[in-house]
């Protein structure tokens, strides 16, 4: 590994040591970006959950499972229904 570390060190023209820092540096700063958008949606997020009750959380996640149990319902009969009719069985 050192071999392979010195023979890279001494590639490097100055020109390329350039860019490469200039990458690192521009990786870095991208991170410390998104990270910093990151914490923020998290914050908004924690503050909008805040609002409501556990009580009321447990209502509002039934009816969104409800919901989606009964479109998942309907599209599996509806899928039943055509395939009875004959015309389901290339996806129609």
């Amino acid at each position: 590994m050192g071999k392979l570390w010195k023979r890279f060190i001494e590639s490097l023209s100055p020109k390329k040591l350039g860019v490469l820092l200039a990458l690192v540096v521009g990786l870095t700063l991208g991170a410390i970006k998104f990270w910093d958008w990151f914490k923020y949606r998290v914050g908004i997020i924690t503050a909008a959950l805040a609002v409501l009750s556990l009580n009321e959380w447990a209502v509002i996640i039934g009816i969104l499972c409800t919901v989606v149990t009964c479109l998942v319902n309907w599209y599996y009969e509806r899928k039943k229904y055509l395939v009875a009719l004959g015309g389901g069985a290339r996806g129609e």
